[in-house]
């Protein structure tokens, strides 16, 4: 039995015993005056007693209410990741998050994962509100980017997929501010996009920490169908990028100054020497020192990735038959490596196009008149450049060796052929042939590392 029960049976058994005692001293008095003075203290006790009951629900209620959050916030903080090392058997880079909450619940949340061997997503995100609906609401778009990115979506892709789920049955008109980034440990490419969250700050070849530009996107949950543009930057060895919510730079001190991103910065940049875990502690001592005894009002969400080294990349191989029919096959096994490696956009459309042209090249002119069906075999290594080698065992072909196009002639009176391959060598840093072995070799490369 509960205490709150136990106050109410006692209540009601000492109201029994009283209406008890009251009727029998009105049986043997037979006094109106003795009965009516009786029933007003009556009432007296039970008015009081209600209250009593009263008072104890209210605060068991109010105890219970206090539980729940509690046990909320834990289970929240319970969905970050916060075994750290995170990674013990990855040395390519260090890794730190945190997430300190307020008081009350909030929506703040970090993750990082690994998409595969070469891929490390980060993500931080805040969510409107407070209470258990922001924590609930936050729940949910965590499990959607991970499960999108694991998916193999791009960044990108994967903001716009959860944006348009989010908006859904939204009818309490929550939205989410988000940063989701890969970065390969291979190629040193980190690929990422913003929905409107703060722009992280970035340490490039030992300087100091800066604003990582970025275009402005919309909020997630706001409205369907939005495009949320990707870019791409290279780390280096030592290099470092620090994400982080609002709650740090709008913590209050007593005469209501914004810690703000001006005194972060100098923050990061005092303590820009420091491993990520330290880091994060000295930006915490910082705030502190800053808030002093003011309580806290948001949640504290910071995450910092540093470049120790870059792992050794490995050629993916391919063996097809050497016809247009297979073209597809060659182009899907080219970008799911570019992929891999976060090459931008518009260089995997350039480099398709070289691999389209060399490919179609083989098959028109390495086996033209043999009965048999020749073999191609496409290599790729990509590292600070993609390096993509073509062989056949078709006749001596050497696609390089044509007169480039005179694009000053109009294309009714230039002769036919050649423009392919003029195309290829400008697309592509390098264009390279041999004969080697009775086989025709090409290979084509195009750096892709670096490219901010």
């Amino acid at each position: 039995m509960s205490f709150l029960r136990l106050k109410v049976f006692l209540t009601a058994l000492v109201l029994a015993s009283c209406l008890n005692t009251i009727f029998v001293l009105y049986l043997k008095t037979s006094s109106i005056i003795f009965a009516l003075i009786s029933v007003i203290l009556l009432c007296a006790v039970f008015f009081i007693v209600s209250r009593l009951i009263y008072s104890s629900f209210h605060v068991s209620s109010r105890e219970r209410i206090g539980t729940e959050l509690n046990i909320a916030a834990e289970i929240q903080a319970r969905m970050l990741p916060s075994v750290f090392p995170a990674f013990p058997d990855r040395t390519e880079f260090d890794i730190y998050a945190s997430m300190l909450p307020a008081k009350e619940i909030g929506g703040d949340f970090y993750d990082f994962f690994l998409i595969d061997e070469d891929n490390l997503a980060i993500a931080i995100a805040d969510i409107s509100g407070k209470g258990i609906p922001s924590a609930m609401f936050m729940s949910i778009t965590k499990n959607l980017i991970k499960n999108n990115a694991r998916s193999g979506k791009s960044p990108g892709e994967v903001l716009e997929t959860v944006n348009n789920s989010l908006c859904e049955n939204n009818d309490a008109a929550m939205f989410v501010t988000a940063f989701l980034a890969y970065y390969n440990t291979a190629s040193g490419n980190l690929i990422y996009a913003n929905a409107g969250h703060n722009p992280p700050f970035i340490k490039k070849s030992g300087k100091a920490y800066e604003t990582l530009i970025m275009e402005p996107c919309l909020v997630l949950g706001c409205m369907e169908d939005i495009i949320y543009d990707e870019e791409v930057i290279t780390l280096e060895k030592g290099d470092a990028i620090f994400i982080y919510t609002d709650g740090i730079t709008e913590a209050m001190n007593s005469k209501r100054d914004l810690f703000s991103e001006s005194r972060l910065l100098e923050s990061l940049n005092k303590n820009k020497d420091h491993a990520p875990k330290e880091l994060l502690a000295a930006i915490k001592t910082d705030i502190d020192i800053f808030v002093g005894t003011e309580e806290q009002a948001d949640d504290i969400t910071m995450l910092a990735l540093q470049i120790a080294h870059m792992t050794e990349s490995k050629a993916k191989e391919l063996i097809v038959t050497a016809s247009v029919e297979y073209l597809g096959e060659v182009l899907d096994f080219v970008n799911t490596e570019l992929r891999r490696h976060n090459c931008p956009p518009v260089l995997k459309n350039n480099i398709d196009l070289a691999v389209e042209e060399v490919f179609v090249n083989i098959v028109n002119y390495a086996y033209k008149g043999s009965d048999v069906d020749g073999k191609a075999t496409i290599s790729i290594l990509v590292g600070e450049e993609a390096v993509i080698r073509f062989e056949d065992s078709g006749q001596p072909y050497n696609p390089i060796e044509q007169d480039a196009p005179d694009l000053e002639i109009s294309p009714e009176d230039r002769e036919l052929g050649g423009f392919g391959v003029f195309l290829v060598k400008q697309l592509m840093d390098k264009v390279d042939y041999e004969r080697l072995d009775n086989k025709n070799i090409v290979k084509i490369a195009k750096k892709i590392k670096n490219i901010q």
